[in-house]
């Protein structure tokens, strides 16, 4: 009897040592797994990087509120070697429309805006093919992607630097698929209309309401928008493409920063971090539980793009929301968006539930950036095994 209390004394003594070391070593709110999840999952970043042959790349996971891993890899520009740290600016492509919706759910918060407004209410003089169809169109649609025109209409031109104003012009003629609200259909040109609306309610320019409500606000320090701003950054990295079996740099293009509110904005890993944090909820202050539900909510049903999420085996539904694209992955809520543009990848992804979020930054067109967010939330689902 007398043994086994020693024994109890001494296990509730060393109980009692490691939680009281825990606590004063530990400075973070994330639980523990997470860091093996991160070992793990570096481990595999850490040799796909090599074996794709990606000159930079920047990722961070946070966690409860917390940056509980930030690791930065390469160079900015293979011919000259300087390195990716946590200030180099990449492009976010179309991770831009996360943030406009945001942009746009703040000035809803301020009475300015709803979300269900029509369009033409701030511009008048907007018009496509159907009448009808252009009374019924609201900023709900275009943040959404359900304005009833084809998937990518003005692509083309836009990919040819066309200007926006006669990418605008070209909508006109566009034929109409559906009605508002009824069909997904992915959009840049359209997408962008939304900068014409701020500008028509605030009397200034898309640029300079996201500097001020968003970077700003949220201490995104190096985000910026526009080609001018990007090339104007020593600390910047460069695109880069396979020609001839080599990864070479490119010069940066001007076509899809004539939409910023779709894809041009510029941040670095560091402001990555703050705009998860404002994501995941911890700075409402900024980004309001209210703007948040609505952004996320999963508004119109997807089809799933093999071309974009064929490697993502847990997928099972996709649907969109106001510029964020929301996932059932495998019984779990994940709010997601990728973005693409000549020379840079970025993918971003949050599990709300279990509170954690990754966001990832390469300068090349690697593929092995249409796996990295399932193959973090595999891991960290314990989906591995499946």
């Amino acid at each position: 009897m007398k043994k086994r209390i020693k024994i109890s004394f001494a296990c509730i003594f060393l109980i009692f040592y490691f939680a009281v070391y825990c606590i004063a070593n530990t400075k973070t709110n994330a639980p523990f797994y997470i860091y093996d999840v991160i070992a793990q999952y570096d481990s595999i970043f850490t040799v796909k990087i090599k074996e794709y042959n990606i000159p930079g790349a920047a990722y961070a996971v946070v966690n409860y509120g917390e940056a509980v891993f930030i690791k930065c890899y390469g160079v900015r520009n293979v011919k000259y070697p300087e390195p990716v740290n946590e200030h180099t600016i990449f492009r976010l492509a179309s991770l831009s429309k996360g943030i406009t919706a945001v942009l746009a759910g703040i000035l809803v918060d301020y009475k300015v805006l709803n979300w269900d407004d029509p369009v033409i209410k701030y511009l008048p003089d907007f018009h496509l093919r159907d009448p009808k169809i252009t009374r019924n169109l609201t900023i709900r649609h275009i943040l959404s992607h359900t304005s009833g025109l084809p998937s990518y209409a003005g692509t083309e031109l836009l990919e040819n630097n066309i200007s926006y104003v006669m990418l605008l012009k070209n909508l006109t003629n566009a034929p109409i698929l559906a009605l508002p609200g009824e069909q997904f259909n992915y959009q840049n040109v359209l997408f962008s209309l939304i900068g014409d609306i701020f500008a028509s309610l605030m009397d200034t320019s898309y640029e300079q309401l996201v500097n001020s409500f968003i970077f700003e606000s949220l201490g995104m320090k190096n985000a910026s928008v526009g080609r001018s701003d990007f090339l104007e950054q020593l600390n910047r990295a460069s695109p880069h493409v396979l020609k001839d079996s080599l990864i070479v740099p490119v010069k940066i293009k001007q076509s899809y920063y004539n939409i910023p509110p779709a894809a041009g904005i510029n941040a670095s890993i560091a402001d990555m971090i703050e705009w998860l944090k404002a994501m995941m909820g911890y700075r409402k202050d900024i980004v309001s539980p209210a703007i948040l539900e609505q952004v996320s909510m999963p508004y119109i049903k997807t089809a799933k793009e093999t071309r974009y999420f064929g490697e993502w085996e847990n997928l099972d539904d996709t649907y969109y929301g106001l510029g964020l694209r929301i996932f059932d992955y495998s019984g779990t809520n994940l709010i997601y968006h990728g973005g693409y543009v000549q020379g840079f990848r970025s993918e971003i992804a949050i599990d709300p539930v279990d509170n954690v979020g990754i966001v990832i930054l390469m300068n090349s067109e690697s593929p092995f950036a249409d796996i990295c967010v399932p193959l973090f939330f595999d891991l960290f689902l314990g989906l591995t095994e499946k």
